[in-house]
């Protein structure tokens, strides 16, 4: 004869069994949306870059590659921000 306690024991290790089940099951979810994910990144990693490249001479002596048609609408001349902003102020840096 089972008395009320043992029966609430049992309840109570059927919640748990069915809480970590659960657990399990969000955890495997969630796995699977990674691996997804890491599929997905590769496959936009291996995508080719647009655009024709060209060596172009910074004004600081730094040779870099930029896209020829950015070098054909003027753009391209520097080879960093802090470049661009260093030799549009006169070589002065930031004022």
């Amino acid at each position: 004869m089972s008395s009320y306690y043992t029966d609430l024991d049992d309840a109570l290790g059927a919640d748990e069994e069915a809480e970590q089940y659960l657990r399990q099951r969000a955890l495997e979810r969630r796995r699977d949306q990674l691996r997804i994910l890491r599929i997905t990144v590769n496959t936009v990693k291996n995508t080719p870059v647009r655009g024709a490249k060209v060596e172009v001479k910074c004004s600081c002596g730094n040779i870099f590659t930029a896209r020829k048609a950015d070098v054909a609408r003027g753009w391209g001349k520097y080879c960093s921000k802090s470049c661009k902003s260093t030799y549009k102020n006169n070589g002065k840096g930031w004022r």
